[in-house]
């Protein structure tokens, strides 16, 4: 939800640094009436334009690099009247890139206004505050030198992305040093609005270092005194808003980098052995409604991980599956509240359908129930083996001369039926392809993914 916060950050920020401290002939009327037509403007255009939005962006970027140099070479002439039109062109352009840049989360999914849009609008607002208060504190500091530098910032993150998509539509040649220079460019992208905030909070800070000394009042209707103490709690306020500021969008946007959008990981299961080829569960564990998640270790080291959960809330109806889906792979799932989630693809499962074959669902494990108890065979759980990547280290045995080899260390290896068999030496090996029926137990068999997708 955060992320409506951070992209419009990220996006008017720099705007906002480049139009207060390059623009200081602009007036607040003509700022506001010249602002509210932009992000009208630039979202129609955006809207016009968006089936063919990569090459808008493009269009976009290319004529934002243009508005810059203009602005830049404004700034010094001081043409008062071209402050105004470069406003416009300038937010009009930011905000068809916003548009781009926040496309792939609409902020209404539904036809109704739920909770969720309502959270998402109040911190577009919060982000709208925080530019507007920027933009006010910055006209008071006008310091040109550091519109420039963001400025330059700019063209640094432009550069990028104007290569990038030349790059991908092989207008120009790549090569190492151009690859190197468009890769760092993106990855730190995200950083501008770090340092942008960061120079917000050292002028404020600088503020409280110019402070003057508390006035001494040195008669009744001392007006000098009053002034005085005036321009020093004006001052303050500059500084005290300027601090404040930089530490609110600071800890939004490290929220959502260090919190919010890190991927959801399953918990670590917990491993298990059978005991004479059966795993035996206790089916009372499941009344807490939570997943329950275990993992055998194969002969081979293949971690096949599976979980228990009840599939009612008011009722105990175990599900036994493994920890994996046909379609997305081994990534797993989480349970939220009432939800049982689909890391690979974010699907939320109706959980009475858990144990059913199909869609997103966790692939079944055949098991038993007799009382309290729950019985699953460990043949049944090396059925579903190959729907899991992860290897751990084990100890094996090579199925020709029996000595003992870890997995990871082994030198060669073969499959064969879907089991992975490990070798000492390539003789071993070769003497195995040649004949495995003679060296593994009739019916080892592990069906492959594919095999499973079919049945």
């Amino acid at each position: 939800m955060s992320i409506y916060l951070v992209q419009l950050l990220q996006a008017f920020l720099p705007f906002v640094f480049i139009a207060a401290l390059l623009m200081p002939l602009l007036e607040w009327r003509k700022a506001v009436i010249w602002g509210i037509a932009g992000v009208v403007l630039g979202w129609m255009a955006f809207f016009v334009f968006r089936t063919n939005a990569e090459n808008f962006y493009f269009v976009i970027n290319c004529a934002l690099v243009v508005g810059l140099f203009l602005t830049l070479s404004a700034a010094f002439v001081r043409l008062k009247g071209w402050h105004a039109i470069l406003f416009f062109v300038l937010i009009f352009l930011y905000m068809a890139r916003y548009c781009y840049i926040s496309r792939l989360y609409p902020l209404f999914t539904t036809d109704f206004l739920e909770t969720l849009a309502i959270s998402s609008m109040g911190l577009i607002a919060l982000g709208i505050l925080i530019c507007c208060a920027a933009f006010a504190l910055l006209r008071i500091f006008a310091i040109q030198w550091i519109g420039i530098l963001v400025m330059l910032l700019m063209f640094n993150a432009l550069a990028g992305e104007i290569l990038l998509k030349l790059m991908q539509d092989s207008i120009i040649e790549t090569h190492t040093l151009l690859l190197s220079y468009v890769a760092k460019t993106i990855h730190y992208g995200f950083l501008i609005p770090y340092i942008l905030l960061g120079i917000l909070g050292i002028l404020g800070i600088s503020l409280l270092f110019k402070l003057p000394p508390q006035p001494i009042k040195q008669h009744f209707l001392d007006s000098a005194y009053r002034l005085q103490t005036a321009a020093r709690h004006s001052l303050s306020q500059r500084a005290v808003s300027s601090i404040a500021l930089m530490l609110l969008g600071t800890s939004c946007l490290l929220y959502f980098d260090l919190v919010a959008s890190r991927p959801i990981v399953i918990d670590a299961p917990t491993i298990v052995e059978p005991e004479h080829g059966v795993f035996v569960f206790d089916a009372k564990m499941l009344d807490d409604n939570k997943l329950h998640r275990y993992a055998y270790v194969t002969n081979e080291g293949k971690v096949v991980r599976f979980f228990l959960l009840n599939r009612f809330a008011n009722r105990r109806s175990p599900g036994v599956v493994f920890d994996a889906c046909a379609l997305c792979g081994d990534m797993g799932y989480v349970k939220r509240g009432d939800e049982l989630i689909c890391i690979a693809c974010n699907v939320r499962i109706f959980l009475p359908s858990v144990g059913k074959m199909g869609g997103c669902n966790p692939i079944p494990l055949a098991h038993k129930i007799e009382g309290d108890l729950i019985f699953i065979n460990v043949t049944d759980v090396l059925e579903g083996s190959n729907f899991f990547s992860q290897t751990q280290q084990k100890e094996v045995s090579d199925p020709i001369s029996g000595e003992k080899l870890i997995n990871f260390d082994a030198p060669f290896q073969y499959s064969f039926k879907g089991i992975t068999y490990y070798f000492a030496n390539e003789q071993n090996q070769k003497q195995f392809i040649e004949s495995p029926e003679k060296y593994v137990d009739d019916g080892a068999q592990i069906p492959y993914r594919i095999q499973r997708l079919v049945q």
